[in-house]
């Protein structure tokens, strides 16, 4: 059962300041998220609070701490590498694509989504949603075209 814990606390952007004990970036329900792993009657032994660190410590000290986002941030540019001046040709839409929201789909459960306040100005996030909004806007519709094809080629066999 703590595999399955840590792995949902992990999916719902928790990180981690030390040994058992999690840290969202945001206000989530955690008795909703847990709810389908414990048991009603045992439902009730987990701890959770909300709060805001006070001194000696501060919020980005936690950030830090939890969330390494020094790691983050070359997630972000190795995305952005790859995919910001990508101009895919429209006979390989539909790979691409594929290519593309599986990255994305990477990205997005490395990064829990940090408030901006604790972070760098040249935070990369925002430029990683333009570029994927930008391919996927771009190919979507090739893509679509392509799966119809090749769904009609099969159809034909």
């Amino acid at each position: 059962m703590r595999h399955q814990v840590q792995g949902r606390l992990s999916w719902a952007g928790f990180g981690t300041v030390q040994a058992n004990f999690w840290v969202a970036p945001g206000r989530i329900d955690v008795e909703e998220l847990l709810a389908d792993i414990f048991p009603a009657e045992t439902l009730g032994l987990v701890q959770a609070f909300h709060g805001t660190p006070t001194s000696p410590n501060s919020p980005q000290q936690l950030v830090h701490t939890a969330w390494k986002p020094e790691a983050l941030r070359q997630a972000h540019l190795a995305f952005l590498t790859h995919w910001e001046t990508a101009d895919p040709p429209p006979g390989e839409a539909l790979s691409q694509l594929l290519l593309l929201i599986d990255d994305w789909g990477r990205l997005l459960r490395t990064d829990p989504g940090l408030p901006a306040a604790y972070l760098d100005e040249d935070w990369p996030a925002e430029r990683s949603t333009r570029t994927f909004q930008r391919l996927d806007t771009q190919l979507g519709p090739l893509a679509d075209e392509q799966l119809q094809r090749l769904m009609g080629a099969q159809a034909g066999d």
